[in-house]
């Protein structure tokens, strides 16, 4: 039986690779099982995701540690970081300052936060950050208010929406 091989591959290597059930094993394989299904860009994904979960939770406790009074309570609602890990982009609220103040402040101390994440993340690289202002905190509040206000104001019946005033 002749079998035709990849260039680098042997017949012998060729014959202990085996396909069962969407598993490829191979003697050759040096990492191993994989998964069906899985691709590549799975794995970036959840690498993205973890990535971002660490520069969250690093970001946050930086910002408790450094930023000056005066830019108001900031805090990181979230981070998205690029597929290639160059950039990230952070999402921030801002209560009890200005958010326009406080953007200002975290965008000219980008470098020295990168600087400041570089010595206490184990990542090879640390992306390159750009802080955006997330108003999805102080909308929130917002309608919480108007709740408040219509609860406030008194129960009123059914027949009440269809009648003019």
């Amino acid at each position: 039986m002749s079998m035709r091989c990849a260039p680098g591959w042997s017949a012998a290597s060729a014959s202990r690779t085996s396909m069962t059930s969407g598993w490829a094993t191979s003697s050759r394989s040096s990492s191993g099982l994989r998964w069906p299904g899985s691709s590549e860009m799975e794995k970036r994904s959840s690498r993205c995701r973890k990535v971002a979960e660490q520069l969250q939770r690093a970001l946050a406790s930086l910002f408790s540690r450094v930023l000056p009074k005066e830019a108001g309570m900031v805090t990181v609602s979230g981070v998205k970081v690029s597929k290639d890990f160059a950039h990230a982009k952070v999402f921030v609220t801002v209560l009890g300052g200005d958010p326009g103040h406080a953007l200002a402040v975290l965008n000219k101390e980008a470098g020295g936060f990168r600087h400041a994440l570089a010595s206490s993340l184990p990542l090879r690289r640390i992306p390159k950050l750009h802080f955006v202002f997330d108003p999805s905190v102080t909308e929130g509040i917002r309608l919480s208010s108007l709740i408040d206000e219509v609860c406030a104001a008194g129960p009123t019946s059914r027949e009440d929406y269809g009648k003019k005033a």
